[in-house]
Order: structure tokens, then C-alpha cells, then sequence
């Protein structure tokens, strides 16, 4: 009895199936293991002969009872991979009632010949095994071959230890080979093994781009060395082009869906550990062994040299903060960044100093106020460091904007928090530079012109004897004498430090 591919007589109403349906329910897993099915070769008039898979399935219930499948598998095409829909739609089937006994015990075949312009041979397939094989047997070789470009050509796999690298190459390409010599399609198991070794990636803090681009690389040489293999039939070598290219597109999607879940717990991770870092150095735990703990985990070396920028909080965004992160991974060396309290911290390692200034005043806008510590020793460095900038940062004007240094105000700066002690020093100065305007001038060139006369002189567009006039005023009326390095420098700082 000849059936439709749309619908059978065999089942009726909403349970009615057609041979294409059930086709879809039974095993395959190619031409060497076909599962449900059985190769049938019919010949035809003129000659030519097809393969034919043909397919029992079992009626639980016959003649106006719906027929159910005992069987329950997903069909595969005669090749290395499920057929597509499409590919089954447009198949021509024919299903055949054999009676073998009672009714009850009636079955039906389902003969189906699928499209085979596309699929390779069983010979070719065969051929697909042993070239697979041929490579397998090198596997140790190859893998070796394979982690070595990988770590040539993608740096930051130098993060990732060698040992456990060699181990998960090794078996991505073992899986792979042996995929393709069998006609299989990735299996979830195997997926998942390439889930787990894509977060340990992650966890060294390898970009997932350079994870992709290892993939590739992996592929790129398997291709190679696929074709040096080959027997001369490059028809048999391009049927792999397809499964290699399928494993890779499932491989990538499970790298970028394991990063984006483990980029989302490791993220706020290193957000609590960012904060607990700063928190530490900025209330002198600096020698606390938990911040080496801490310092060690976000990728910095405790005995290392660190350098920190502050800028004002008020001025960056959430918005702001995010690019901040990816720019810094992107700088080399270490540098971690994050609000705490009224500043934002940059805190960095083995960067240049000129490259990490000028990233985030890039981020920061055209107002970007930046201060800029010392370059300094250890975990104890780090703290001081963010003392620097911070001391920095608080002798910027109001609406100030720019970088200022640690190095360039460190007199200032270092005197800052100390003008309720040092008062007393300063208090007779500073009255004296403000009602005589000119002998403070005068104080303040002869400090800039290589304390000479001359030089002042010429600087304030004066004699030389005046600006000697002046000085000597400056001490009759202040007991300072600006000749003197110890007179000098309580009439500078008496200066720089009037809040006036």
C-alpha cells in the first residue's frame, strides 16, 4: 500500500503520522553503525542501482486505532550529520504493509530514500574514517603542534599554564577527528567538556576573542595537516569542510556562552575584591596578609611596583566606569579600577605611566582632574601611592581640570592636613606679604631666578639694589632673611600654604 510523505493511512486524526514523522523517530548514527535502519539496494530498469534505508516500525494498534512507534530515536541521513528538515521534506518515501502473522502483530515498513547528490558515499565515508585515523594515530604529535601555534600566534594564552593548555588541546582535537571519522555531530557530553575547558580560560583572564581565534587556529592546521594526509582524492577531503566547520560554530557558541555567564559572577567577584583591596590600603592594612591574598587574586605581584591615580567621583558614571575596565585590560601589565568613597582609584602594575594617564583622562572627558602618585615599592608602596595622588588631587583649584603630579607638588602636597601645627611658623609672613605685596614679590623671584639679584632684577624689571632693598625689608619686618636656606624656606611655604 503506497502513502503519501504528508500523511499515512495508518493513523488517524490528530495521531496520524506521515513516513516523514516517522522517519524522524529512529536511530542513526551512520553508515557504520545505522541504528533502526537497514541498507536496501534496489535496481532499476535501465540498470542503475540506489541505496535505499529502510526502517520496521511496530503498530501497537491497527486498522482505526492510532499506530504508535515502540522505537523513540531522531533519524539521520545517510552522511555524517542529521538531515535538515528540508532535506527530508522533499525525500521521497513509500510505506509498505508486510503482514507476519496476526494482525495484532502486524508491522509496517517505511522505506526512504533520501537526497544523496549532497552526502558522500559509503566508500567515501570509509575513506573520511581512515584519513582520520591516520591523524589520530599522531595525536600526541599534533596536539603538541597545535598548543605551541596557539601560544605563538594568541599571547595571552602565556597566562594559561603549559601543562593543562597541552591537556585540553589534546582532547578537543582528539574529539574532533574522532567526530568526523564517525559522521557525528557534537554530542552534549563533549560540549560540555569544551564549556568547562572555555571557563577555565576565563579564569586565567584570556579574552574570549583570543578563545575563538584558538578554535580557528585549531581548525586551520587540522585542515593542513588533513591535506597532507589525503590519498589524492581531494572529492573525499572536501566533504569534511562542512562537519569541520559545523563543529566549529557549535564550539564557538559554547565559549561565548560560558563566557557571558562566567564573565557576569567573575565580574562581580573582582568588584567585591576591588573594594575590599582599596578599603584595606586606604585604612593602613597595607601589611595585612589578607591584601596580599587579595592583591595576588586580581593579578597584581604583592612585591611588585604600583602606581595610583585619583580623580573626583562626582565626575564618572557607571557609564564611564565600564569602558574604564575594558580599556585597562587592554594597557597590559595589571591595573584595576573602581569607586571608593568621594575618588575613583586607578591602581596599576608593569604599565607605563604616560599610557594609563592618557586612557583615562581619554575616558574621563575634557574636565578630567587627575592626580598622579609615586611610583612606589610593595603593598606598602600601593598605599602610599594612593596617599600621593590623593594629596594631589586636593590642591587643584575649584572646576580645576588636568593631571597633577605627585612628583611636581610634593611640597605642597606633603604639607597639607599640617597647617593647624604649622601656624605658628608662618602666621608674622604671611601678615607682612599682605600688606607689602612688592617685598614678597621680591622673595618669590629671588627663589625662581637661582637666588640672584640680578636675576630677580630683571625678572621684576627693577634695579638689583632694590630687589636687595627689598629682601632685607622682607627680613627686618619678618625676622626671615631670604639669603638664608632656613629663612628661605619659611618664607616660601609661608606663601604657598596662605589660604588667603
Amino acid at each position: 500500500m503506497a502513502l503519501t510523505r504528508r500523511r499515512g493511512t495508518w493513523a488517524y486524526g490528530p495521531d496520524g503520522h506521515t513516513p516523514v514523522d516517522a522517519a524522524r523517530e529512529l536511530a542513526w548514527r551512520g553508515p557504520g553503525r545505522p541504528g533502526d535502519w537497514t541498507a536496501v539496494t534496489r535496481t532499476f530498469r535501465d540498470g542503475h542501482t540506489t541505496t535505499w534505508w529502510a526502517a520496521d516500525a511496530s503498530a501497537l494498534r491497527v486498522l482505526g486505532s492510532p499506530c504508535l512507534l515502540r522505537s523513540r530515536v531522531t533519524a539521520e541521513q545517510a552522511g555524517h550529520h542529521e538531515p535538515r528538515a528540508e532535506q527530508l521534506r522533499r525525500s521521497p518515501a513509500v510505506a509498505v504493509v508486510v503482514p507476519s502473522g496476526m494482525l495484532e502483530k502486524m508491522r509496517w515498513r517505511v522505506l526512504m530514500t533520501l537526497v544523496t547528490d549532497d552526502l558522500p558515499s559509503v566508500d567515501r565515508l570509509d575513506k573520511l574514517g581512515r584519513l582520520c585515523g591516520v591523524l589520530t594515530d599522531r595525536i600526541d604529535e599534533i596536539s603538541e603542534m597545535l598548543t605551541e601555534r596557539i601560544r605563538t600566534e594568541i599571547p595571552s594564552y602565556a597566562q594559561m599554564p603549559r601543562e593543562e593548555h597541552d591537556r585540553t588541546v589534546r582532547a578537543t582535537a582528539q574529539t574532533l577527528l574522532s567526530s568526523l571519522a564517525a559522521g557525528e555531530e557534537p554530542a552534549a557530553d563533549q560540549l560540555r567538556e569544551i564549556q568547562l575547558a572555555s571557563r577555565r580560560r576565563s579564569y586565567y583572564g584570556l579574552p574570549v576573542y583570543d578563545v575563538l581565534a584558538a578554535f580557528h587556529v585549531v581548525a586551520r592546521e587540522l585542515w593542513e595537516q588533513l591535506r597532507q594526509a589525503h590519498d589524492g582524492d581531494e572529492g573525499a577531503l572536501i566533504e569534511l569542510v562542512g562537519p569541520i566547520w559545523l563543529w566549529i560554530q557549535a564550539m564557538s557558541s559554547v565559549v561565548v556562552d560560558a563566557y557571558i555567564e562566567e564573565a557576569g559572577a567573575r565580574h562581580s567577584y573582582e568588584a567585591g575584591l576591588r573594594q575590599r583591596l582599596f578599603e584595606l590600603l586606604r585604612g593602613g592594612g597595607a601589611t595585612d596578609e589578607q591584601v596580599r591574598e587579595i592583591a595576588r587574586e586580581l593579578g597584581f605581584d604583592p612585591s611588585g611596583r604600583f602606581q595610583a591615580l585619583c580623580a573626583p567621583a562626582g565626575a564618572w558614571s557607571q557609564g564611564q566606569l565600564d569602558p574604564l575596565h575594558r580599556a585597562a585590560r587592554q594597557l597590559g601589565g595589571t591595573v584595576q579600577c573602581g569607586l571608593h568613597g568621594a575618588v575613583l582609584i586607578v591602581l596599576a602594575q608593569n604599565v607605563p605611566t604616560a599610557k594609563v594617564v592618557s586612557r583615562v583622562a581619554q575616558l574621563g572627558g575634557s574636565g578630567a582632574l587627575l592626580g598622579v602618585g609615586l611610583l612606589r615599592e610593595g603593598l606598602v608602596g600601593a598605599e602610599m601611592s594612593i596617599g600621593d595622588a590623593e594629596r594631589a588631587l586636593r590642591l587643584a583649584p575649584g572646576g580645576g581640570s588636568g593631571v597633577i603630579r605627585f612628583e611636581d607638588v610634593w611640597l605642597q602636597a606633603s604639607l597639607t592636613g599640617a597647617e593647624q601645627r604649622l601656624e605658628p611658623l608662618f602666621t608674622r609672613a604671611r601678615q607682612v606679604a599682605r600688606e607689602n605685596p612688592i617685598l614678597v614679590d621680591a622673595v618669590r623671584a629671588f627663589s625662581r631666578c637661582g637666588f640672584t639679584l640680578s636675576g630677580a632684577a630683571t625678572e621684576l624689571g627693577v634695579h638689583p639694589n632694590t630687589v636687595g632693598y627689598r629682601l632685607a625689608r622682607w627680613q627686618d619686618l619678618t625676622g626671615l632673611d631670604p639669603r638664608t636656606l632656613p629663612g628661605l624656606l619659611r618664607s616660601v611655604l609661608a606663601d604657598l600654604t596662605d589660604p588667603g
